[in-house]
């Protein structure tokens, strides 16, 4: 079972109190998001997923190894051991 490290930025890290955990997952970035929902809860989840779609929150970014799930599998993207997935609200403003 792989273990991952997740990275949490900007106001992110008030809802978590840090700002990383490691967690031992099974497969894909979907699953370990799911590990982490069940440490932090629905105010969390909520922040993250979209409810009416199940797919992440356009403003936010979700990268393993510093690459935007996006341009991979997105939330089917395979995870190996010491992957480090960051998530993090987009900035934005002038």
């Amino acid at each position: 079972m792989p273990k991952v490290k997740f990275l949490f930025f900007s106001t992110l890290q008030d809802l978590t109190k840090t700002n990383r955990i490691e967690i031992d997952t099974d497969g894909n970035v979907n699953a370990a998001l799911d590990k982490i929902f069940e440490i932090y809860g629905d105010v969390f989840k909520n922040r993250i997923i979209d409810q009416n779609s199940g797919n992440i929150k356009q403003y936010i970014i979700v990268a393993v190894n510093r690459k935007d799930i996006r341009h991979l599998n997105g939330l089917e993207t395979e995870l190996n051991d010491n992957d480090e997935i960051s998530i993090l609200p987009a900035a934005a403003g002038g």
